[in-house]
């Protein structure tokens, strides 16, 4: 005699789910049922919501099995019902991530060292790494998710000399070819291959952070068995970007803001020297409004003729502790470039000047900053983890 399988035991809150359940799916599916089969779920639906209320362990029983054969009559689960499900989730997901980065939060990562140390920019922390103290596997994988840590080793079998060469400002090393490659824009899996001597060597690396590990080790000759270069390169500090902040309110003076470097003169005939076509994104502090008159003395920035004070960063540039330099002037800057010089920003335009003062080229190269540029404003770090993350002031 063949046994059969005990039926379920079905609970009040079950019910519940198989009503929410059979309720949105006939909304969903209402313009395919017919007439008489919306009666029908019309029926049972009515029929739970008695039932529900009189908590009778019977009745929730019954009806609940009646409920279930009305869902497998309309709405059948499909073969393929999980694999459907999970990929609805999927491009809901990409759909929200898409829109709150183009309407509301954008990633950026800091390429350079002008806002340091507010904001860490792409850095050869170590370009002389001894061959006993070169960290294990194990190591630079948690180094590299952790923190942002990217290790290079490249062994010489011959002897020679890195030759730097430019082209249309791009600086590459002569007999090594980097080639980048990227899947789907990821940073986590951005790696390249180094040839040497026709003998090619992957590095978990970006090929732009091989290039600075490179140049920081500099020309110096090498000798078969030594490394060409074994470096420690720390990623730069990726930021959100409040891209609706500016929309309730103008940008102020101290905050620190993303821009595009279009209409900027200066800016777009040095990214063409360099075969960069289109706008890039810069990150400065905005640091006067129109019609302010600013003028530099050093450590001091003069806002209409008044020490600037717009945040508490200001005291901390001045003070000239802990990496910050106050405001001085660059050689040959457009701009500012004596203590007697001042500067009238014009109407809708800003000025950026970044916090590393003596490393920045900011609003002092190529001036203000015109207001329909402003992306948004740079919010919080969100890696590398540890110390750096947190909001931005």
């Amino acid at each position: 005699m063949a046994s059969t399988s005990p039926l379920p035991t079905y609970s009040k809150s079950m019910l519940k789910e198989m009503r929410k359940f059979l309720y949105r799916n006939m909304r969903y599916e209402q313009d395919l049922l017919k007439s008489d089969d919306q009666i029908d779920i019309f029926n049972v639906l009515a029929e739970v919501d008695v039932v529900i209320r009189s908590n009778d362990k019977g009745k929730i029983q019954k009806t609940a099995e009646t409920t279930n054969k009305t869902i497998e009559k309309y709405f059948p689960r499909r073969p393929d019902a999980s694999w459907r499900e999970n990929i609805e989730v999927l491009l809901v997901a990409f759909v929200l991530a898409f829109a709150i980065r183009t309407y509301f939060l954008q990633p950026f990562q800091i390429p350079t060292a002008s806002m340091q140390p507010t904001l860490f920019g792409i850095d050869v922390q170590s370009e002389n790494i001894p061959k006993t103290e070169y960290p294990g596997v194990f190591t630079r994988i948690w180094e590299k998710f952790a923190y942002g840590k990217s290790y290079i080793n490249i062994p010489a079998k011959n002897s020679g000399r890195l030759e730097f060469t430019s082209h249309d400002g791009n600086i590459s090393v002569r007999n090594i070819q980097i080639k980048p490659y990227n899947f789907l824009f990821l940073y986590w899996l951005q790696f390249s291959s180094v040839t040497v001597d026709n003998d090619q060597y992957w590095v978990w690396m970006p090929s732009d952070y091989i290039m600075k590990a490179f140049m920081k080790r500099g020309a110096a000759p090498y000798q078969p068995g030594e490394s060409i270069v074994s470096a420690c390169v720390q990623t730069g500090d990726f930021v959100f970007v409040d891209k609706i902040i500016y929309n309730f309110r103008k940008p102020a003076r101290g905050d620190v803001f993303v821009f595009l470097t279009d209409n900027i003169n200066d800016i777009t005939m040095s990214q063409r020297m360099r075969g960069v076509m289109g706008a890039e994104y810069y990150i400065k502090r905005l640091s006067a409004v129109s019609g302010d008159l600013v003028q530099i003395t050093n450590p001091h920035l003069l806002v209409n003729g008044k020490i600037a004070h717009f945040n508490d960063m200001y005291d901390r540039i001045y003070s000239r502790q802990n990496g910050y330099s106050g405001y001085v002037h660059l050689p040959n800057s457009n701009i500012l470039a004596r203590d007697s010089d001042t500067y009238l920003l014009p109407p809708q335009s800003y000025l950026a000047l970044g916090d590393n003062s003596p490393n920045s080229e900011d609003s002092r190269s190529w001036g203000s900053v015109p207001a329909e540029n402003v992306v948004g404003k740079a919010l919080l770090v969100f890696y590398p983890f540890g110390s750096r993350c947190g909001l931005i002031k």
